[in-house]
């Protein structure tokens, strides 16, 4: 995707090389920055203002002007180029890694043109760490757009009032909103009703036996996933209510009793094989085919309207969508790109694969086949109807490497039909719309941050565009692609050195 080629040994490179990227300055800071005779792209009609200067202050973009007419600051002539406001990865979760793969991926992050996340799993010490400002590392890397306390299962929320309690105790931790991940449908409607009373988003997962229009009637912020599996597109099956009956009638077993502590560290331990986890659970690939052949585009014109209604948005993911159900893929078993992540990361992912090929019969293969061109034509549907919705990546689960998973994520979206300025209003505008953040992201223009990507083509014609970036803006500073490039030679090299005894 991103072309090494270009790479030069620099001064700058050295430093990246030898881990000290945090101490290099940005390039424009805090001088002026301008990027003159660009193409600004308008990510709210895709239409291209040709020839212009966007002039860089603080981390502000002050005005964007006929190209030529800037006087002082550090010009860069981007004759040719196009310039988008960065990507936002809205389900990522880079800052559950800690340490040194932590760091790395915030960096690649940024060198695939992400300048701001939603950090989709927190903590009470990750709350902490942010108000205190010793969370994120120092150094160029995207801004912490929102993040919740502890996700909640059903060990942290057992009961209505526990989850109630759970709410009102991340409001006062500082949360941005409140993560669902699997309770009870009478705690969920709890957590729910709390939530909006406090005045915290909650969003997530939709847990098995809550019906989706409810959720989003409850006031349900984002459903990420597209559900996930069945638990979504089943509000467009014209079997639902028999469905759901059954569904009712064998509800999942009740979890072993165990600490919230572990019960959080044993889902982030799980996160890489949410699909082997569902294997065991009784009738799921009758389930999944019964779902996918009863699928109904009038019933699911239907439920648009009620989340368009309501306010509630999708979180696709479909690059993770596809990695579980095609987690042995060879086209992720051997990604090159694998190069820029930890080695016992990749041996993990390697062992999950390994597992899933062992563990699926060639029937239930092609029931996953089934469900997920299922799966893209109900995305297809919710586009068509006007359901507003965000681009992610998963960062953090199995085949998902930092930065690159989001462009996967782009071309996945492109094929499925979603038109080129769409992908871009996902990842830009209606992220900035998502968090109410108009204001200041998701344009090019006077006000808003400069996180800025520039681009060899125009993303408008191509969703291919979107990866060929000449340069990233992050808070006013300047990368070119030779430093974007020293960024993913550093983190190469390292991870292919052999391990210190």
């Amino acid at each position: 995707m991103i072309d090494l080629s270009r790479a030069r040994t620099t001064p700058w490179l050295i430093a990246v090389a030898a881990g000290a990227l945090a101490a290099v300055p940005l390039r424009g800071a805090p001088a002026d920055l301008v990027l003159d005779h660009v193409t600004v792209v308008d990510t709210a009609s895709g239409a291209l203002l040709r020839d212009r200067a966007v002039v860089v202050a603080g981390g502000t973009i002050v005005r964007v002007v006929p190209g030529g007419h800037t006087p002082g600051g550090h010009v860069v002539d981007l004759r040719g180029k196009y310039v988008v406001p960065g990507f936002n990865d809205m389900h990522a979760h880079p800052l559950n890694q800690g340490g040194a793969a932590g760091r790395d991926d915030l960096r690649l992050l940024l060198a695939n043109g992400v300048t701001g996340f939603r950090q989709m799993s927190g903590s009470a010490d990750l709350l902490r760490a942010r108000a205190a400002g010793t969370l994120l590392p120092p150094g160029p890397i995207p801004a912490l757009l929102a993040m919740p306390g502890d996700v909640l299962i059903r060990p942290v929320a057992p009961t209505p009032a526990a989850g109630v309690a759970a709410v009102d105790a991340q409001k006062a931790q500082g949360a941005d909103f409140i993560k669902v991940v699997d309770v009870s449908p009478p705690v969920f409607f709890a957590v729910a009703a709390e939530a909006k009373k406090v005045g915290l988003p909650v969003l997530g997962h939709l847990p098995t036996g809550v019906d989706a229009a409810k959720a989003s009637a409850a006031g349900y912020r984002s459903i990420e996933h597209l559900g996930p599996f069945e638990v979504a597109m089943l509000s467009c099956s014209t079997d639902e209510a028999a469905i759901r009956a059954a569904m009712a009638a064998a509800p999942p077993p009740p979890m072993p009793a165990m600490a919230p502590a572990k019960a959080l560290a044993m889902l982030e331990d799980a996160a890489t094989e949410p699909l082997l986890l569902r294997l065991a659970i009784p009738g799921l690939f009758p389930l999944l085919d019964r779902v996918a052949a009863t699928y109904d585009p009038a019933k699911c014109a239907a439920f648009a309207k009620v989340l368009i209604t309501n306010g509630t948005w999708m979180s696709p993911t479909l690059i993770r969508d596809r990695t579980i159900v095609f987690g042995d893929d060879p086209a992720y078993v051997n990604d090159p790109d694998l190069r820029y992540v930890a080695p016992a990361q990749r041996a993990k992912w390697a062992a999950v694969a390994a597992r899933l090929m062992a563990a699926l019969t060639p029937a239930q293969r092609a029931t996953l086949g089934r469900f997920w061109t299922a799966q893209l034509r109900f995305l297809k549907d919710l586009d068509a109807a006007g359901v507003p919705m965000i681009a992610g990546s998963d960062l953090g689960g199995q085949w998902d490497i930092a930065g690159f998973s989001l462009h996967h994520d782009f071309d996945l979206l492109a094929a499925d039909g979603l038109t080129p300025l769409k992908v871009l209003q996902m990842t830009t505008l209606d992220a900035a719309r998502f968090l109410g953040r108009e204001a200041t992201m998701g344009r090019v223009a006077a006000g808003q941050a400069a996180d800025l990507v520039v681009l060899d083509g125009n993303p408008v014609a191509d969703v291919a565009n979107l990866h060929r970036i000449a340069a990233v803006v992050r808070a006013g500073g300047y990368l070119g692609r030779a430093d974007l490039d020293a960024i993913l030679t550093g983190i190469a090299a390292k991870n292919a050195a052999p391990a210190t005894p």
